[in-house]
């Protein structure tokens, strides 16, 4: 047997592997030997005709059937002896008979291994921003409604307003509901960010008994094309909680008994959620670059599973169980840019972690270890085997490493939070006038809204 391997690019290779007669004989003799219980003929019982008789028969469908299988033996064989680590489906691409010799073409996909640019030393801006008055203030008022009460309601006037909406799919030519689809009940704080700005104009001075039209995919194309009418069934009024020392020391469970200290805390954890941001932006302007400066052509295949993933996120977001209502096909062009960035850092991120020598160690688990311990009262030992073994907190603790490593070499230069968006914005703009597209951050889902440590007690809103 003669092997020749094409590099076709870093993670895209040929082989192929050339077989003579007497390569192939010893299968083609199983597959006879396997196929004589199954061949029925005229004068013979079934599983008994002679094997020169299915050979002239039948020998040229037998031995088709068993190329397949051959040049499979053969690829695994190849891919055990020379070690290659393999990803996704191998493609047989050609099949031939030369010469009396057969020759098989099977295409595959490696992880590359890449040569990487420096990644130390790499310039980035750091967003800063110092929390205000007027954000601590934001926050308490926000506290006071999530603790508030509710009066009903004659009609919506303003966003401080809760929406009880009944959603029902319709047919847009005859405005009917189709048949067998269930209306969805939904309550809406209007005040809420994430609410869509054209269902909150929708509700505004609607009252009990109202409905409307609604189409998402006009306004969000990741939506649905689909058209609802909503129905008003129910208007409450919110009516903030009074902002007091006796509310606050109820709120944190005596942790804090006036609302100075309340208010300061606020600010600490406000400023620890601001810094983390920025960290985020650091790490994801470095992921970037250092993607950049790499060009190499990551595996189709594990791309095309990235892209699934994101689509089944998409999906589970708009709560869609049918895949055929929002197949992935619809979003694949939209989410490719960014699963190819995806899955070039990872590959990049493993050959830092191999390059470096980061790996897991005894220290980077001790803090989890023993807040289980004293959580389970089990054994610090089982625990931390268990820490161990869990892909998902060792790949989150692996990247934190990866990242600490990276930011410690490069060069930050201060920059107000609001300049930061603005120039990044631009740049954004700048790179994509000319689509009709824009990528989004699905590493980080961050909405520009800051969440206090849920540590305080969150009474739920009081009727």
């Amino acid at each position: 047997m003669k092997k020749t391997i094409k590099e076709i690019s870093k993670s895209t290779w040929e082989v192929e592997f050339l077989l003579t007669p007497e390569d192939v004989q010893p299968h083609f003799d199983e597959a006879y030997k396997n196929a004589q219980p199954q061949i029925d003929m005229k004068g013979f019982r079934k599983g008994k005709v002679p094997m020169n008789l299915i050979k002239k028969h039948y020998g040229k469908a037998i031995e088709f059937e068993a190329l397949e299988d051959i040049a499979n033996k053969t690829f695994q064989d190849f891919l055990k002896e020379d070690n290659v680590s393999m990803v996704g489906t191998p493609q047989l691409v050609d099949i031939d008979k030369k010469d009396g010799d057969y020759k098989f073409v099977i295409k595959y996909e490696i992880i590359p291994e890449i040569q990487l640019a420096d990644y130390r030393g790499i310039v980035v801006d750091e967003p800063v921003h110092p929390v205000t008055d007027e954000e601590i203030e934001q926050y308490v008022e926000q506290v006071c409604k999530n603790n508030g009460t509710f009066e009903e309601a004659e009609q919506v006037v303003d966003d401080e307003f809760v929406v009880d909406v009944t959603i029902q799919e319709i047919d847009e030519a005859t405005q009917v509901p189709i048949l067998g689809d269930k209306p969805t009940e939904s309550k809406l704080y209007l005040a809420d960010q994430y609410v869509m700005p054209e269902m909150k104009a929708n509700l505004m001075n609607t009252k009990v008994g109202d409905s409307f039209i609604f189409r998402p995919h006009l306004y969000d194309p990741n939506a649905p094309d689909k058209t609802y009418r909503v129905s008003v069934k129910k208007i409450e009024k919110l009516i903030p909680a009074e902002f007091t020392n006796s509310f606050v020391e109820t709120y944190t469970q005596g942790k804090f008994t006036t609302t100075e200290e309340f208010r300061e805390d606020i600010g600490f954890k406000l400023q620890e959620n601001w810094n983390e941001k920025s960290r985020r932006e650091i790490e994801n302007q470095l992921i970037t670059k250092i993607v950049e400066m790499n060009d190499f052509e990551p595996p189709a295949s594990v791309v095309e599973d990235v892209i699934e993933a994101m689509a089944e996120d998409v999906r589970k977001n708009y709560q869609i169980k049918d895949k055929d209502k929002l197949p992935t096909s619809m979003m694949a062009e939209g989410l490719k840019p960014l699963a190819v960035r995806t899955v070039k850092w990872e590959i990049i991120r493993n050959q830092i972690m191999k390059n470096e020598k980061i790996e897991l160690e005894e220290y980077d688990i001790e803090d989890i270890v023993k807040s289980e311990v004293e959580r389970t009262k089990g054994d610090a030992s089982v625990i931390a085997n268990k820490l161990k073994q869990n892909p998902q907190i060792v790949n989150n603790i692996l990247n934190k490493k990866v990242m600490d490593f990276i930011i410690d070499f490069a060069v930050t230069e201060e920059i107000p939070f609001d300049e930061y968006e603005n120039k990044h914005r631009q740049e954004h703009d700048h790179e994509h006038h000319d689509h009709d597209h824009h990528e989004h951050d699905h590493e980080h889902h961050d909405h520009d809204h800051h969440e206090h440590d849920h540590e305080h007690h969150d009474h739920k809103h009081k009727h």
